[in-house]
């Protein structure tokens, strides 16, 4: 099962609609737009969305926090996020 991390809330786990593998769209509808894929620490795949600090987004503690290691001091992960496993990723 993959997980949702959003700004606001808790994290809820998912699974693609159809498959065993989710679909792009599925992604861009969690992200709110075009998707950016960073992995994550752990092997798995995070999904945000690639203009979302030009968008203003809110900044996602959560995701922030897991993603720290592989980012800038300065950086952040703006809106919500989806965290995936290999085999869900597409």
């Amino acid at each position: 099962m993959a997980t949702v991390i959003p700004v606001v809330g808790e994290a809820r786990e998912v699974s693609p609609k159809k498959g065993r593998v989710f679909k792009l769209a599925e992604l861009r509808a969690v992200v709110g737009g075009d998707i950016q894929a960073v992995p994550a620490p752990d092997g798995r795949t995070l999904y945000l969305n690639e203009h979302g600090k030009y968008q203003q987004l809110p900044r996602n503690t959560a995701a922030t926090t897991l993603m720290r290691a592989w980012l800038l001091s300065d950086d952040y992960i703006a809106g919500d996020v989806i965290l995936c496993s290999r085999k869900e990723a597409p």
